[in-house]
């Protein structure tokens, strides 16, 4: 069996700022011949933890599919199994709804793994969350 290369990388960072906090996420996609094809972030408001992390994989996913991507890589700088699965958190009806949607979406991808995001990524998305606050 060969290495699972993966054609699209999405990697993921959510950030809260304040008590009560905003919410924002930032999203970057490489894919392996193009490098970063996408950047982009989004300034929630005061929203629960939960739904920002699942705005920003319904946001990764859908642009994997833009890019018609079957083998896909999913990092992040929040704990991505406990989002997918649900796992010691008690999610509002909607939200649970959103995460089945989600989950739906990740089990569309013919190859697909969860990885661990490197410096240079992560510091890329933290700067682009940070500029969702400055914004607004």
């Amino acid at each position: 069996m060969t290495d699972f290369r993966p054609e699209c990388i999405i990697n993921l960072h959510v950030e809260i700022r304040g008590k009560p906090g905003r919410m924002a996420w930032a999203c970057s996609i490489t894919r392996e011949k193009h490098g970063r094809v996408v950047l982009a972030r989004a300034l929630l408001g005061e929203v629960p933890r939960e739904e920002a992390e699942l705005a920003a994989l319904e946001f990764g996913f859908s642009q994997a599919n833009r890019f018609q991507q079957e083998k896909v890589e999913v990092t992040a700088t929040f704990p991505l199994e406990s989002t997918l699965e649900g796992s010691g958190r008690k999610l509002a009806p909607e939200l649970k709804i959103r995460r089945e949607s989600v989950l739906k979406a990740w089990k569309g991808f013919r190859l697909h793994k969860l990885g661990r995001m490197t410096g240079p990524e992560a510091l890329a998305l933290r700067e682009a969350a940070e500029k969702a606050f400055i914004r607004h």
